[in-house]
């Protein structure tokens, strides 16, 4: 991981969030979790980024994607069902949902999805 390069594209998500812009603070926090799925401090910008635009879907995938990569089911999933709660035909939030639920070992819950 080039923590140089993270720590940059993290102050810069915090600043196009505090200009009111999602769409590219999403942007940005998505290369971090290319580089650093599990980087502490890009979780609370992706609940931040989240928590400002609850009707983007893609901002609640990122921070599922992030809380995954930290092992936190219970956030994962709930991340996954605001995405549902948006737009229940979601695709990638249906897909890992079914792929939770199978990593819980509910299989047959998965296999609903």
């Amino acid at each position: 991981m080039n923590d140089a390069r993270v720590a940059q594209l993290l102050s810069a998500a915090a600043a196009e969030q505090r200009a009111q812009r999602p769409d590219q603070a999403a942007r940005l926090l998505a290369e971090v979790l290319t580089l650093a799925p599990d980087h502490p401090q890009a979780l609370k910008l992706f609940q931040r980024a989240a928590a400002a635009d609850p009707r983007e879907a893609v901002l609640w995938l990122n921070l599922a994607r992030a809380c995954r990569e930290l092992g936190d089911d219970a956030a994962e999933g709930a991340a996954l069902d605001r995405i549902l709660d948006i737009d229940a035909r979601h695709f990638m939030a249906l897909f890992r949902k079914a792929q939770l639920e199978q990593r819980q070992g509910k299989d047959a819950a998965a296999a609903l999805r």
